[in-house]
């Protein structure tokens, strides 16, 4: 290829080996100059057309070099005059400045570069750095095509200005000239805010919280209710760790929306992610009561205060803490009566709701036992009617259900003294038929297992066992903790028993 000289000036450029470092860490620019060219990292762009460009984007245009160019050697400025002197060598005439260089950002890590061909060239070579007060530009593309007008950088992150530079070069006599350098910069996207949660809720105030967004400079908290058609700015947050936000102030039974974006603030301008958006409302308080049993009518009393915005109430009552409860609409009155069964613990909520879009919104609720006459105890626990009993001494198991004895079995408890069994009130945990155990020197299957702690300790068959369960096999051949138990009552155990059911071993 021959290269011709503008009759305007004839300007031989200095040679640059150029040294280059391909900015490729993800989280900022880095590194210093290299002087293996072959190490750069070249390619060839396969799109001359300009890709869709996202908005909030500075443009800088082309302009004069910011890197100063590489000044020529000894060797380089001889290899200068011989060119001009030899007729067997190319001469190199003055290369264009890259025209129309602009930088723009597509969301949150990816910069489109483009910018106008230049003839009679080898190719550009593209420079960036992140650093405004910085003179230092890394290299981070070579393109050997002079028809590419268009690279995209992906190694970037989200909320940073980024610097471009660009300059055309030829490759001749095994060398490189290089034109002066154009420059242009862009912002990148803040990222999205996610994640937006209620975290709590009163009849006058909202809480709510989201994901914090790395190199935020702020929040903006925005806000309507369902009478409103635009929403109102209502704080900004100027701490990027403070994704919290407490809304105050607030009327009982409305729906309010909320939006929050964040924003970054450079050279005097704000540049904001997409908003994010979530709904919630304001529930009427949750009702402060009383409870009494009358053992005379055996009857149940709950009575409560009026609260502010509510339409009605509603009371539930269990004989089970973590059972499922009957629930009974009060909508007119502020007071409840249920007859119930003498000698058992009965366990009371009482809301208050209010209706929100055509939907009974329900505040939270208070929760209090009540014991109805003479409620009997296992060992001074209140495990109601349903539940299991291990005597460690008498080493015998109980399994009640609804207060009648399902299974009365002799078992072997932990090693005494070595792997004692725990004592203490428990709940079956889990259960799983059959069951691999795996010890410290035990790998064995069982048909049964009723999980009762955290730590291993259970309730299964052990058909192992040849010499008879209860009497004091314990102190000399124990478990190392669970409860060894008969075949068949195990099973029945399992077959009858539910998780949760409460364990108390004494």
């Amino acid at each position: 290829m021959n290269f011709f000289n503008k009759s305007i000036t004839k300007r031989i450029l200095g040679i640059l080996l150029s040294a280059t470092v391909v900015c490729s860490a993800m989280y900022g620019c880095s590194g210093g100059p290299s002087n293996d060219e072959s190490s750069a990292k070249e390619a060839v762009a396969s799109a001359t057309s300009k890709p869709p460009a996202s908005s909030k984007v500075d443009k800088v245009e082309s302009s004069k070099p910011a890197l100063s160019k590489p000044e020529s050697s000894a060797e380089e400025s001889s290899a200068e005059e011989s060119s001009e002197s030899s007729n067997t060598e190319t001469s190199i005439g003055y290369i264009e400045i890259v025209e129309n260089f602009n930088a723009e950002a597509v969301g949150t890590n990816s910069i489109n570069l483009n910018w106008s061909s230049v003839s009679d060239i080898s190719g550009y070579e593209i420079y960036r750095k992140c650093d405004s007060t910085s003179a230092d530009y890394d290299k981070i593309m070579t393109i050997k095509n002079s028809s590419t007008t268009f690279f995209n950088d992906n190694q970037i992150v989200a909320g940073t200005r980024y610097y471009y530079q660009i300059r055309p070069y030829i490759y001749a006599n095994d060398k490189y000239y290089y034109g002066e350098f154009s420059a242009t910069n862009t912002f990148t996207q803040i990222a999205d805010v996610s994640e937006i949660t209620v975290t709590a809720r009163t009849s006058s105030s909202i809480a709510i919280s989201w994901d914090r967004i790395k190199n935020a400079t702020a929040y903006t908290i925005y806000r309507k209710d369902s009478t409103d058609d635009n929403y109102t700015s209502i704080a900004t947050i100027t701490d990027w760790e403070n994704s919290a936000y407490t809304d105050t102030g607030l009327t009982v039974g409305k729906t309010y929306y909320y939006k929050v974006d964040a924003f970054v603030s450079f050279g005097g301008e704000s540049y904001y992610s997409n908003p994010s958006e979530i709904s919630t409302y304001t529930p009427p308080e949750k009702p402060s009561f009383t409870a009494s049993y009358d053992e005379k009518t055996e009857k149940i009393k709950v009575s409560w205060k009026a609260i502010n915005g509510a339409e009605g109430y509603s009371v539930q009552i269990s004989d089970d803490e973590d059972g499922d409860y009957d629930s009974y609409d009060v909508s007119d009155k502020l007071e409840f009566e249920l007859k119930v069964k003498k000698n058992k613990m009965y366990y009371i909520k009482v809301y208050s709701y209010c209706t929100i879009d055509g939907e009974k919104k329900f505040s939270s609720y208070e929760m209090k036992p009540l014991e109805c006459g003479e409620v009997p105890k296992v060992h001074g626990y209140d495990v109601g009617d349903t539940y299991i009993e291990i005597s460690l001494d008498k080493q015998h198991m109980w399994y009640y259900k609804d207060g009648k004895l399902i299974v009365s079995t002799d078992v072997v408890t932990g090693y005494k003294n070595a792997h004692d069994t725990p004592t203490g009130l428990y709940y079956v945990i889990n259960k799983a038929s059959p069951a691999e155990l795996v010890g410290e020197t035990w790998d064995v299957w069982v048909n049964f297992w009723l999980g009762v702690t955290y730590d291993g300790v259970g309730i299964h068959d052990s058909t192992w066992r040849t010499g008879g369960y209860g009497g004091n096999i314990y102190t000399y051949d124990g478990s190392h903790g669970c409860i060894n138990t008969p075949y068949d009552a195990v099973k029945k155990i399992y077959d009858n028993c539910k998780e949760n059911t409460p364990v108390v071993i004494y």
